[in-house]
């Protein structure tokens, strides 16, 4: 997610892929947006899809099959207390049954279903045409994928490029394994350079990128405590533009003092009657 309302429908979404695939899903959230708060519309929650795990039929409960090699690698999932029928789930290999089975062939057959359930995971998010947000000019050639709480940073930068006739457009990514793949090809060779900008030391993103996809991708990363500013990423905008410093350094500077009005002062000590070791936590509440 990248702002507070993603948080709530991207909890949603990571439901919905773990019923339907019957796998485990993770929801990757940062300090920034643990601390953050934020008004939205409040959710119509009769509009919001909810996908309930598959459930067998008064046929299959006959000769029950809880790992069952199904079409789409997903078998039925009887509920224990409901359905008449028992089974067994161990951390061993096993048949379809769910009993022991180390031979190579069963390791093989149930390998290869539970590996087909990523592809159900990114048809689905293919489908929904939500898990990807892109911003900018698309005609652009310059690209920036950004994953997690840099999209809000991220987004106000191309606007203030945009102001200056510096093209550039953001892919944002809202689901990392599986990678929405044919939405990250289409916007990587719209471009003639994609950078990912992250907030980690490694750039873990873009080795991922590089690695699952083989795709030419640059790496640009913050790895200080801090968030992204808005001025940093204009800057290196300019810089892929190919902008020196003689004719960039004058609009960096016109920015640097727009953007210094909105930020908000950190108090002093005892600033507001607070003790010296409160003053922090009042800095940060007011951001």
């Amino acid at each position: 997610p990248a702002n507070v309302e993603d948080c709530f429908h991207m909890t949603v979404e990571a439901f919905n892929l773990s019923e339907m695939c019957q796998m485990p899903t993770l929801v990757l959230t940062d300090f920034y947006l643990a601390q953050a708060g934020s008004t939205i519309n409040e959710p119509n929650v009769d509009e919001i899809e909810v996908i309930d795990r598959l459930r067998p039929t008064e046929e299959d409960l006959k000769d029950y099959k809880r790992f069952a090699l199904t079409e789409n690698s997903v078998p039925p999932m009887a509920k224990p207390g409901e359905d008449p029928v028992y089974f067994v789930t161990t951390g061993l290999e096993h048949n379809e049954k769910g009993n022991p089975d180390i031979s190579p062939a069963a390791h093989r057959k149930m390998s290869d279903k539970r590996h087909h359930k990523p592809r159900l995971a990114m048809e689905y998010a293919e489908k929904k045409g939500t898990f990807t947000r892109r911003h900018g000019n698309r005609d652009a050639k310059i690209g920036i994928i950004t994953w997690g709480s840099t999209e809000g940073a991220i987004s106000e930068a191309i606007d203030l490029a945009a102001k200056w006739d510096l093209g550039v457009e953001q892919l944002h990514l809202l689901l990392l394994n599986p990678l929405p793949e044919k939405e990250i090809y289409d916007f990587i060779y719209s471009k003639d350079k994609v950078i990912v900008a992250e907030l980690n030391y490694t750039g873990q993103l873009a080795q991922r990128l590089r690695a699952a996809l083989s795709v030419p991708v640059d790496s640009f990363t913050k790895c200080i405590g801090q968030p992204f500013t808005p001025y940093e990423i204009f800057k290196e905008i300019m810089v892929q533009h190919g902008w020196d410093s003689e004719k960039s350094d004058p609009v960096l500077t016109q920015v640097a003092r727009v953007q210094h009005q909105y930020q908000v002062p950190i108090p002093q000590p005892g600033h507001q009657g607070q003790d010296e070791h409160l003053a922090g936590s009042v800095a940060v509440n007011r951001f």
